[in-house]
C-alpha cells in the first residue's frame, strides 16, 4: 500500500482504467481535534465543491464515454400516454387471464377470487403472438393495475408500514410481477401456464434503478396505486420494462426500470420482437442501456472486486492512520481503536436474516420469485438502519440502486440476506444488502452470491458517523462512497428539474 506522503502519478504513469474528472474524492485533511479526525472524503468535497476549488482526482472510470456519463445529468424520464383506446376488466376470468403471471405469482389467488376493487385496464386493439417477429407499439405490451388500497382492507394491510405509509418492498415486488406480464404481452400477448419447459418465459435479469428521492409527497396507505408497466426498448435477447407507480392528487411517485430476459427451450436466450417506440421515449430507453452496461462494468470493477485506484488507497490509508492512533499502547489492528462520540463502527449496524425459499414465494417456473427477494432485501435494508439508529421511527428510503441477479434460487434453499451500513454523511446513509444461498448439502456448507441491494436512505438530523476497522470494511467504505456521490447527482438534478418524484418511507 503506498504511503500517506507518496507522489501521485502523472498522466503518463497513470495506470489503465482511470480517468481525471472534478469533483472527485478529495484527500483528507488534517484536523485539530480527536472528533474531526475521522471525517470522511465526502465533507472535504463538500468544503471544496462549495468554495469553487475541487482539484481534479482520479476516480476508477474505465472510459472517456464513462466519464461522460458520471459527468452528465440522469437520463430525464418520459413516461408513455396513455392509449385513446382502452379495455378495462375487473372480472375474475378477465383480470387473471391480463396480468396472468402477477395474478399467479404476486396476489396468489385462484382465478376466480378476483380482490374486490381490483382493475386492469389494456390498450385496445393490441397485437400478439399472431403478429410473429414484426415490430411491436409500447401500447402492445401497455397495461396499468389499479390496487384498490382505499377500498380493500386487506390491500391496505398488506402494503401499509407501522406509519400508514406503503411498504416500497412491497410495491417493488408487485412492480416485477407487472414488468413480466409486460415482457410476455410483448412477446406472445400475454402470459399462458404452461408445464412444457421448452415453453417461452419471460425472467428478470436485472431492476435498473427505483427512485423515489424529488417533489412529491410521500406515498400514502390509504390511497389507491395505480401501476403502468410496458417495454420501451429491445436487445438482442432482453427487453427495457418501465414501471410507473402513481397515487390520486399526486401523480407520478416513482418510477423503475427492469431488463427482462426472453428464455426458450433449455432456458437459453432467444429473440424477442422488436419494438418501434415514439423519439424521445426511444432516445431516453438507448440512453439508458448504454449506462446500464457501464454501471454494470463499474459494478463488477468496484473496490469490492478489485484494487481501488491509487489516489482512494491514499485517502483511505490517511483514514486508516488516523483511527490506528486512536489505539491503546500495545494494542494490535483496528479493532481496538476506540469510537468517538457521535461515532459508530460498522460492524456493530451488520444484521443477518436466513430464509427457506417456501412454495408460496415461488414463480411460475419453479424458482423464488425475484420481487419477492428485492421485497425482502429492501426491508431488511430498513431493519439495517433502525438497528443501526436504535430507533422505531422510520428512515426514510430514496433509492435503490442497479441490482444485478447472478443465478435463480431453486425451492428449498436456505436465503441469506446481510445488511450493513458501508456510508454516512450527515443524514444519508447507504446500506449494503448481500443476498447469497447457502448450500447446505455438502460439508462445509457454502454460500453463492445471488445479488447485492444498494440503498440509500436518510435520516434527520444527522446519521452517526460509521467507522471502518479492517480491510474489508475500508473497501465496503470506499464503494458506498462512489455510490453515495452519483445518487447526490441524481438528486440534485430532480430537485432542480421539480420532478414528480417522492421521497418515500419504507
Amino acid at each position: 500500500m503506498p504511503s500517506e506522503n507518496a507522489r501521485p502519478r502523472t498522466s503518463q504513469q497513470r495506470p489503465s482504467g482511470l480517468l481525471r474528472y472534478a469533483g472527485g474524492v478529495a484527500p483528507t485533511t488534517n484536523a485539530t481535534n480527536e472528533n474531526n479526525d475521522v471525517k470522511t472524503a465526502s465533507d472535504n468535497l463538500r468544503r471544496q465543491l462549495a468554495s469553487g476549488t475541487a482539484a481534479q482526482q482520479e476516480v476508477p472510470l474505465m472510459s472517456s464515454s464513462q466519464a461522460s456519463a458520471a459527468q452528465s445529468a440522469p437520463v430525464p424520464h418520459v413516461p408513455l400516454p396513455v392509449p385513446a383506446d382502452v379495455v378495462q376488466t375487473t372480472s375474475a376470468e378477465d383480470v387473471s387471464a391480463a396480468i396472468g403471471f402477477t395474478w399467479h405469482t404476486v396476489f396468489q389467488v385462484g382465478p376466480r377470487h378476483a380482490p374486490d376493487g381490483l382493475v386492469v385496464t389494456q390498450a385496445a386493439g393490441r397485437r400478439g403472438a399472431e403478429a410473429g417477429m414484426s415490430p411491436r407499439s409500447p401500447y402492445d405490451s401497455w397495461v396499468r393495475v389499479l390496487v384498490p388500497l382505499s377500498t380493500n382492507l386487506s390491500f391496505r394491510l398488506a402494503f401499509q408500514d407501522i406509519e400508514k405509509s406503503a411498504r416500497v418492498g412491497r410495491i417493488l415486488e408487485l412492480a416485477d410481477g407487472l414488468a413480466a406480464d409486460a415482457g410476455y404481452r410483448h412477446c406472445q400477448g400475454g402470459y399462458v401456464h404452461s408445464e412444457d419447459p421448452n415453453q417461452l418465459s419471460v425472467a428478470t435479469a436485472s431492476i435498473d434503478s427505483l427512485n423515489l428521492a424529488g417533489a412529491g409527497g410521500d406515498f400514502v396507505a390509504s390511497k389507491d396505486l395505480l401501476l403502468t408497466a410496458y417495454v420501451t426498448r429491445v436487445g438482442k435477447t432482453s427487453m427495457e420494462v418501465v414501471c410507473d407507480v402513481e397515487q390520486p392528487d399526486t401523480g407520478i411517485v416513482a418510477h423503475m426500470y427492469f431488463t427482462m430476459v426472453s428464455l426458450g427451450r433449455g432456458g437459453r436466450p432467444i429473440k424477442s420482437p422488436p419494438v418501434q417506440a415514439p423519439s424521445d421515449i426511444a432516445d431516453g430507453a438507448a440512453l439508458r442501456a448504454t449506462r446500464r452496461a457501464e454501471s454494470r462494468q463499474t459494478a463488477f470493477e468496484s473496490a469490492t472486486r478489485k484494487s481501488p485506484p491509487i489516489n482512494t488507497l491514499q485517502d483511505a490509508h490517511s483514514l486508516w492512520r488516523r483511527l490506528r492512533r486512536r489505539r491503546p499502547a500495545g494494542a494490535d489492528g483496528l479493532l481496538h481503536a476506540p469510537i468517538m462520540q457521535g461515532e459508530r463502527a460498522m460492524a456493530s449496524s451488520r444484521l443477518e436474516t436466513t430464509q427457506f425459499v417456501w412454495p408460496n414465494e415461488m414463480n411460475v417456473h419453479g424458482t423464488l420469485f425475484g420481487g419477492s427477494l428485492a421485497r425482502t432485501a429492501v426491508e431488511v435494508a430498513y431493519m439495517t438502519t433502525a438497528q443501526y439508529l436504535g430507533s422505531t421511527a422510520w428512515a426514510r428510503l430514496e433509492a435503490v440502486d442497479d441490482v444485478f441477479f447472478l443465478q435463480p434460487v431453486p425451492a428449498g434453499a436456505l436465503v441469506q440476506y446481510r445488511g450493513v451500513i458501508i456510508f454516512t454523511d450527515g443524514p444519508d446513509m447507504v446500506v449494503r444488502v448481500e443476498v447469497g444461498m447457502v448450500r447446505h448439502g455438502v460439508h462445509p456448507a457454502t454460500w453463492e452470491a445471488c445479488c447485492a441491494f444498494y440503498t440509500h436512505f436518510e435520516w434527520s438530523p444527522v446519521v452517526p458517523r460509521v467507522v471502518p476497522q479492517d480491510y474489508g470494511e475500508l473497501l465496503l467504505y470506499l464503494e458506498g462512497l462512489r455510490r453515495y456521490h452519483a445518487h447526490r447527482i441524481t438528486k440534485t438534478y430532480q430537485a432542480s428539474k421539480s420532478t414528480m418524484i417522492t421521497d418515500s418511507k419504507l
